[in-house]
């Protein structure tokens, strides 16, 4: 559990890093690399959920 925490807080270390680049450069490859880790983000956030829910639904966790 603790690399899932500390995969989501390096996305959003990361976002946020990207984000205040892009506010500095204007640069256009910051937005997509800013869009690119939201994804990533999301995505590990609905697989834990999924994986969460279901173990609470068979009564393993």
């Amino acid at each position: 559990m603790i690399f899932i925490k500390l995969s989501i807080f390096l996305l959003v270390i990361f976002f946020s890093v990207v984000t205040a680049c892009y506010f500095f450069t204007k640069n256009k490859k910051y937005l997509y690399l800013a869009k690119t880790a939201i994804n990533y983000l999301i995505s590990i956030i609905l697989l834990i959920a999924i994986v969460y829910f279901t173990l609470r639904y068979l009564h393993i966790w």
